[in-house]
């Protein structure tokens, strides 16, 4: 089933949908798209929250390549998840249709219809990353967050600087998960020098 952010996204994704005509969809469902340089495009998404939402949305664009220059998710209201990200090209120039439609249909794959969120005793924290910046890295990383049931709260990825890229991520971990076993499967991700620790 196709969540009405997914919805909205595949509409403006495609050129049929202005942002004007979203306005009906609110308050469920939000999808902004702008240019915000030569080669940088801007998406924000409202969704409703649930365990793997981020790294879902964050693989559609690293298995076509896509590089996100930057991402950011903060619960926005009850259930809800705002996540913006900005992409650079080929997305950003809308240079190839054909990598427009597979993301797409990636997002349609997404089933919001049954939010899952964690349950129980639950330890709050926060994992701070540094790491080469590479396509597909955040991805992976969320990736390792949803297989142990970690939520997030909130998570801000801003562009690398030097070639380094920082996470900072708030969730919260099932009580039977160690953190320090959630970070020591985030340092050891193939391809990826990664200094993980959870304050």
């Amino acid at each position: 089933a196709l969540g009405r952010a997914e919805q909205v996204a595949a509409l403006v994704a495609l050129g049929r949908l202005s942002i004007e005509e979203i306005q009906r969809y609110r308050p469920k469902a939000r999808l902004q798209q702008q240019p915000v340089g030569a080669t940088s495009r801007e998406f924000t998404v409202k969704a409703r929250d649930r365990i793997g939402l981020l790294r879902q949305v964050a693989d559609a664009f690293a298995r076509e390549g896509v590089n996100i220059a930057s991402f950011e998710a903060h619960l926005a209201g009850s259930n809800q998840m705002k996540i913006t990200l900005q992409v650079e090209s080929p997305l950003a120039a809308e240079a190839r249709r054909d990598t427009i439609n597979r993301i797409v249909d990636a997002l349609q794959q997404i089933n919001l219809a049954e939010p899952t969120l964690a349950t129980g005793e639950l330890v709050r924290g926060r994992l701070s990353l540094t790491a080469e910046d590479q396509s597909g890295l955040l991805a992976q990383v969320l990736e390792v967050l949803a297989r142990y049931g970690a939520n997030v709260t909130d998570l801000e990825a801003p562009r690398a600087a030097n070639g380094e890229a920082t996470v900072q991520v708030d969730v919260e971990l099932p009580v039977a998960v160690e953190p320090g076993e959630v970070e020591r499967a985030i340092e050891q991700l193939e391809g990826h020098t990664i200094a993980a620790q959870f304050t």
